[in-house]
């Protein structure tokens, strides 16, 4: 019940992608890193919600790269709980990202 995401982005001019998790449970869906931007996090929930019925429960951010948690504020203004370790979090905070 685990799936590779992968979603892309440009950083310094050149094309990169990267790769995070989707975890299903009988909660829901467990979510490791968002996609690289907000679009493509939405519409990685929207293939979520068509293929299974169900919806992201819960995101873990590896680290504060946007590659991982450029889709974040999609479930911050959902409510869904989005959790990291404690350096994760501040360094979001440091950005202004939190």
């Amino acid at each position: 019940s685990v799936w590779m995401h992968r979603s892309y982005g440009v950083v310094q001019g050149s094309f990169m992608e990267s790769n995070g998790l989707v975890v299903r449970t009988n909660k829901g869906v467990v979510l490791i890193d968002t996609a690289w931007t907000l679009d493509q996090t939405e519409e990685l929930v929207q293939m979520i919600q068509s293929k299974w019925g169900i919806g992201v429960s819960l995101v873990i951010l590896t680290h504060f790269h946007e590659d991982r948690r450029g889709g974040m504020e999609y479930f911050l203004k959902s409510n869904i709980p989005v959790q990291s370790s404690s350096l994760t979090a501040n360094l979001l905070q440091k950005q202004g990202i939190l």
